[in-house]
């Protein structure tokens, strides 16, 4: 929401002053809508060799530590991995800017350019990747 204002018209009252007349505030509504995708690999529940938790010395076969199994996460976890997806729409019901003819704020088109600009409802999509 922006403040309303006043703005002085070309036009003077009979008086001799500029006449000046009050802009009334408009509500604009935004929306934005973010998910980050973070995948990790599966833990496996088998005990770590040389670690134990009742502090016992392991021995044996059980010391060696195993052959490690590569893990490979599908194409598109890969790509999507550690990223951000955001998608969101400015001036959500397309409502116009307050009308502003006078010399201060106003413009050709009829707003005060300074706070609003034409571009009406907008909708974007923003992918941030953390490499």
């Amino acid at each position: 929401m922006v403040d309303g204002f006043r703005e002085q018209l070309y036009a003077k009252q009979f008086d001799g002053f500029w006449k000046q007349h009050w802009v009334h505030p408009t509500w604009f509504t935004d929306a934005q809508l973010s998910y980050s995708l973070i995948f990790t690999p599966p833990v496996e529940a088998a005990p770590v060799p040389g670690y134990s938790k009742g502090g016992k010395e392991v021995v044996g076969k059980e010391k060696e530590a195993p052959p490690t199994v590569a893990y490979s996460m599908p194409c598109w976890k890969t790509i999507l991995n550690n990223s951000t997806i955001t998608v969101g729409v400015n001036n959500v019901f397309g409502e116009d800017p307050p009308k502003s003819f006078g010399f201060e704020f106003g413009n050709s088109v009829g707003y005060p350019g300074s706070l609003y600009d034409d571009l009406g409802r907008f909708w974007y999509v923003r992918l941030i990747k953390k490499f």
